[in-house]
């Protein structure tokens, strides 16, 4: 009887995985499959523009949401069944009541603050809204996530990302003035998030009917805080290289916008990583309130292989999407791209020791973990940038995160003991990955060899999945 439990357990996460994977590539995914017509019908130029706004607008949404959604998998897993929609209708409150002093503030400082981002006033304006909708999308679907309501996040994340879409190509086909195509993107993806926005805290109100719950905002406030910080030091930390190229060097903003495509082609492993992770991280909460180590384990290591695999096989075939996704003029990208891409792999690293303290509360260690990462970040451009230019920013990132995967990794083996995972887990996915860095640079230019690669890495993924019959 308890093998064939495992096997529906099994049966289940395969199938939550696999609409994880397709609705976050939809959702997610929307801006990496409109970049071949974007690089095309802008320019680097306009492309830089964008690439900057949508550096703001991810630095700003986790302020004015107030980051809220990270309770939520402590909600689910320590307060009563009955109390659990009241409490999350009030943390989307929380988010909305925040929206509305921050968009006050926005409106009696425009001018000085359009000044000081260099934006435009009404792309100041787009910027705030596009904020709130970004907020609470994410917020209704870290609800749906977190409680395996696959198919509904997979409706909504398929609804908002057709959306925007749909509106930026008609913006683009019909309204767009050849000095400003760049307005065409930011308001075909700020309208639809805002009111999408609107219809998830509607939904998310009808389900727990309040709004306003003191006692709840009193205990979610110290863990959303610190959030906050780590949340906008992340931002900084992926995002403050382009800016920073843009400031530094000469015809800064079309080195952005070719700096910020080869984000954008990384960004493939992002979503990749944020797919499994959506998939992983409640199925492991669950395993960690039962205590159920022995499962942990052995479940780990196979979402260590398995995301190791994606990663290396998408790994080498990148060079022809850089030329399939981007015009001529965004193929010099390439040599930076397999920098960049590493900062996704240790991502995926730390997402251990981040998932262990966000289920345990310990939000400030994420916090000041970021924070240092990106003091370091910010003090390594201003020394490579100036020397060697888009190059050195990757590296700085590179670095980085690197010690970011450390910091985390050194504070939790030092203080806790219930932390189930040794540095040697992690080297037996790195070590892969470092291997398929050396051939990318080497077989640059010969497709077939990398490939090949590829395919054997695919084939034996493959093959290892059946034998499990299992995703994890």
């Amino acid at each position: 009887m308890m093998q064939s439990t495992n096997i529906v357990s099994d049966k289940k996460i395969n199938r939550i995985t696999i609409l994880n994977i397709i609705g976050t590539l939809a959702y997610q995914g929307i801006s990496f499959l409109l970049t071949p017509i974007l690089t095309r019908a802008l320019g680097s130029y306009d492309y830089g523009i964008i690439s900057i706004y949508n550096t703001w607008v991810n630095f700003l949404y986790p302020i004015i949401g107030l980051s809220t959604a990270i309770v939520i998998p402590r909600i689910k897993m320590s307060v009563p069944e009955e109390e659990q929609s009241s409490y999350i209708s009030s943390l989307a409150g929380l988010s909305t009541i925040s929206f509305v002093f921050f968009g006050c503030l926005t409106l009696l400082f425009s001018s000085m603050i359009s000044r000081i981002i260099g934006l435009e006033p009404i792309v100041l304006v787009m910027l705030v809204i596009h904020g709130f909708g970004l907020t609470l999308v994410k917020f209704i679907v870290s609800f749906y996530i977190q409680y395996q309501k696959t198919l509904k996040q997979f409706a909504f994340t398929i609804v908002v990302s057709f959306a925007t879409c749909v509106s930026t190509l008609l913006l683009l086909r019909f309204i767009s003035r050849p000095e400003q195509k760049y307005l065409c993107q930011i308001i075909g993806f700020a309208i639809p998030y805002f009111l999408a926005g609107l219809l998830a805290l509607l939904i998310l109100l009808r389900r727990g009917k309040k709004i306003v719950r003191l006692d709840v905002w009193k205990m979610a406030l110290p863990i959303c805080l610190p959030i906050i910080f780590h949340s906008t030091s992340q931002i900084v930390l992926g995002q403050s290289d382009k800016i920073m190229i843009q400031m530094m060097l000469e015809n800064g903003v079309s080195l952005a916008g070719i700096y910020g495509f080869a984000h954008t082609v990384t960004s493939g492993g992002s979503i990749l990583w944020t797919a499994l992770n959506n998939a992983w991280s409640p199925y492991y909460f669950d395993l960690l309130k039962k205590q159920q180590f022995e499962v942990i384990e052995k479940k780990s290591n196979r979402y260590m292989f398995l995301f190791t695999s994606l990663y290396c096989g998408f790994y080498l075939i990148i060079p022809e999407f850089v030329k399939i996704m981007g015009g001529s003029g965004f193929w010099s990208s390439i040599d930076v791209i397999p920098i960049l891409y590493l900062n996704v792999y240790f991502i995926f690293l730390y997402s251990f020791a981040v998932n262990y303290k966000i289920v345990t509360g310990n939000t400030v260690s994420i916090a000041i973990s970021t924070v240092a990462a990106t003091l370091c970040n910010i003090l390594l451009n201003l020394i490579l940038i100036p020397s060697i230019g888009m190059i050195g920013a990757a590296l700085a990132s590179l670095i980085s995160y690197g010690l970011l995967f450390l910091f985390h990794h050194l504070s939790l083996t030092k203080y806790s003991g219930s932390y189930n995972y040794a540095f040697k887990f992690y080297f037996g996915g790195l070590a892969p990955v470092l291997c398929c860095t050396v051939v990318f640079y080497l077989c640059k230019e010969l497709w077939f060899i990398r490939w090949f690669i590829a395919a054997i890495i695919g084939v034996l993924l493959l093959l290892r999945i059946i034998k499990q019959k299992s995703l994890f």
